[in-house]
Order: structure tokens, then sequence, then C-alpha cells
């Protein structure tokens, strides 16, 4: 009879099973046991104890024996055993960005999130906070992300398995610095420089070297606006 796997045993797929079995009657008269996944044999035993391990390929059901053949080839089968094999859970693992990291504004950040190979994936979400920022379908789950404000940002990820699993990994604290203040000179014209009443005059002005990505540049006389101009480079017709 079969003493292991206990009777109706559930595994997870890529686990081992260890079979046993005892025959009663002496040892001598025994030539053999043999252990089969329903109908194929996985292993022939000639010495007590009578064992064996099997590690499943694929899920599902099956049934478990052991056959005693004796000395002179008489058979005897113990009772089948069944057991089940499920699919494990995909898991997944923010690998980037790390926690605690910090980061300049609009610096591009990889999000990168490997995930187990023993389930098959579906796709892999990013968020930030309770935000989606993206959803990856095909391995390596990772892209490249530039934040769309400074501060405080909270990174994770969740995996969906094909079979309707979902697992999430741990969250990635991360600060993106707020941006340089904008530095704007005016070019033209120059301090001291005289008109004549009639006279178009070209205002010009640059913007210094800075991350943030500018709007429009707008010229004033005094509290006036003359106008503005929104493509560099920045000038003006007064």
């Amino acid at each position: 009879s079969m003493v292991s796997p206990s009777a109706d045993e559930s595994i997870v797929l890529g686990e081992s099973i260890a079979l046993e079995a005892v025959v009663a009657g002496p040892s001598s008269a025994i030539k053999r046991v043999d252990f089969y996944v329903d109908p194929t044999r996985i292993k022939q035993e000639f010495n007590p104890p009578y064992t064996a391990t099997w590690i499943p390929q694929a899920p599902g059901s099956y049934t478990l024996k052991a056959r005693g053949v004796s000395t002179t080839n008489l058979t005897s089968d113990s009772p089948v055993r069944m057991v089940s094999v499920a699919s494990p859970a995909v898991t997944v693992s923010l690998v980037s960005p790390v926690d605690q990291a910090s980061y300049a504004f609009a610096e591009s950040i990889t999000v990168e999130a490997p995930v187990s190979e023993i389930a098959e994936t579906a796709r892999v979400d990013f968020f930030d906070g309770d935000s989606k920022i993206k959803s990856e379908y095909y391995s390596p789950y990772e892209f490249s992300w530039i934040p769309e404000f400074s501060g405080s940002h909270s990174i994770w990820a969740r995996v969906h398995d094909t079979a309707g699993n979902a697992r999430t990994s741990a969250t990635a604290e991360i600060t993106v610095e707020p941006p340089p203040d904008l530095e704007v000179v005016l070019e033209a014209p120059q301090a001291g420089t005289s008109f004549v009443v009639g006279e178009t005059t070209t205002l010009r002005a640059s913007v210094g070297d800075s991350a943030t990505s500018v709007d429009r540049v707008v010229f004033y006389l005094g509290q006036t606006i003359l106008g503005q101009d929104s493509t560099a480079p920045y000038s003006l017709d007064w």
C-alpha cells in the first residue's frame, strides 16, 4: 500500500512529491516495487524502503499507485492516490527605481519589474500611487518614464497571469526635485540705446539652460505687455 502522498493532496507546480509504499509479507518474496503516475511507470525500486520522487510537469489531477512484483512475477497494486497540481501564482518584483531614490526634474527614470517564470504572464501594470502609468505585455517588463511633476512618487507594479491571478510588488518611494528657476536675459536693445519715434526696434531675449520647457516669453514696457513669442529665438518687433 502507498503511505505517501496522502489522499487528495494538493501541491503547486514545481514542487516535488515524495512517494512511498510498504509491502506486507517477507521481503525475500518481493522482487521490486514499481511506482506509477497515471499509466506511466516512473520508477522501479528493488530494496526497501520503497520510495520515489516525482516532479509534475503540468498542472492537473493525477492518480498515483504502487505495484508490488513478487519473485514469481505475481503483481499486486495499491489503492490509487489522487493528487492535484495547481499552477503557482505569478510574482513580480520592482527592481527600478529603488526605494528612497532622488531624481532631477525631467530626468528619465527606468521602471523595471521582472516576474517569476513559472506561470504565464498576461501583463504588468505600473502605478504611481493610484494612477496607472503604463502596461507592459512582453518581457522585459520595463520602460523609461519622466514624471510630470516634482515631489514624492510611490511606484509599484502589479502582474496578471493568464489564470487570472494577480500579485503586487513592494512600493518604491522616490523624490523628484523641483525644476530650477528660469533665467531670462534681455539681449536687445542694449541699455542706453536711443530710438527715433516711429522707428521699429527688435526686442530679443534668451532663456538660460533649464530642464523646464518654455511655454512663451512675454515682453513688457513697464507694466504694459508689448507682446509675446512662444518659439526660440524669442523676439518681438516693437
